[in-house]
């Protein structure tokens, strides 16, 4: 799927390119906590599939597959991907790789979220952004409900077969999400 470039304060989001898939990409996959919390990392072999995975998700409507570009560096530090988006029922459900460990804590996650959300709703209508997240993911957790996502369930999530138990996390493309570091020192101000 086509789409425009999105800039962020450090990050500039563009639609993945085959070109993007390179051996630190495929590197990213092998990552231990990947293979554990990413469903295509574990189906991933080798830059054949990894081109071919990204092939496919080009090719669908119903998609939209970001590379997430360090500003200063140019180089390429995650994706962020938006699979399926149901127009119908304005949701799409979420998924995201920091790739580069030197990224990863840093609040790009969430950057990427806030970036991409306003081109969710205004090319899609999506109300709702789903994420289906480990119980045993703290990061993971911490990283998503900062962004502003809530847990709405726990229950296998129908995207990933393989995980039996699985946090969905909700988030509103349309709403204002106020970091919760700026709202405990407001409160501890007395703000």
């Amino acid at each position: 799927m086509r789409s425009r470039c999105i800039e962020t304060r450090r990050l500039i989001l563009r639609p993945v390119r085959l070109a993007d898939a390179t051996t630190e990409y495929l590197s990213w996959l092998r990552q231990r906590d990947s293979r554990k919390y990413v469903a295509s990392a574990r189906t991933t072999g080798g830059l054949a599939e990894l081109r071919g995975y990204i092939a496919r998700r080009l090719k669908r409507r119903d998609v939209l597959f970001l590379a997430m570009i360090d500003k200063t560096s140019g180089r390429h530090i995650g994706n962020i991907k938006y699979e399926p988006i149901n127009v119908a029922e304005k949701h799409a459900v979420m998924g995201i790789l920091i790739g580069d460990p030197r990224w990863r804590g840093k609040g790009v996650a969430a950057e990427a979220i806030h970036g991409s959300a306003a081109l969710l709703r205004d090319r899609f209508g999506t109300a709702r952004v789903y994420l289906g997240v480990h119980k045993d993911n703290p990061a993971g957790l911490h990283a998503y409900r900062k962004a502003g996502f809530r847990v709405t369930a726990r229950a296998p999530f129908p995207h990933d077969p393989g995980v039996v138990d699985v946090m969905v996390l909700r988030l509103s493309p349309r709403s204002t999400v106020t970091p919760r570091k700026r709202v405990a020192k407001s409160r501890a101000r007395g703000s």
